[in-house]
């Protein structure tokens, strides 16, 4: 995103190994996809967020399988 351009994300095992190490409600923040993880026409491809071409794209069920709280998602939403 352009918060914070040029910094690789931290991934889906930065944020389990958070989740188990602490005792308190983790919220993940950047780049999650709002499909749930049984939406057959979801795509964790790039093209289908464009905020984050490199990377493939956590859906919301797959940070909360790390033991997340959940997702804070923004650019999803404006485009529901």
């Amino acid at each position: 995103t352009d918060c914070k351009k040029g910094l690789p994300p931290r991934g889906l095992d930065f944020l389990k190994n958070v989740c188990d190490a602490v005792g308190i409600p983790v919220y993940a923040i950047g780049g999650i996809n709002i499909a749930s993880s049984d939406d057959s026409t979801a795509s964790d491809s790039p093209s289908t967020y464009d905020a984050v071409p490199d990377i493939s794209v956590p859906r919301l069920a797959d940070v909360m399988e790390c033991g997340a709280a959940g997702g804070c998602i923004m650019s999803g939403m404006m485009r529901v």
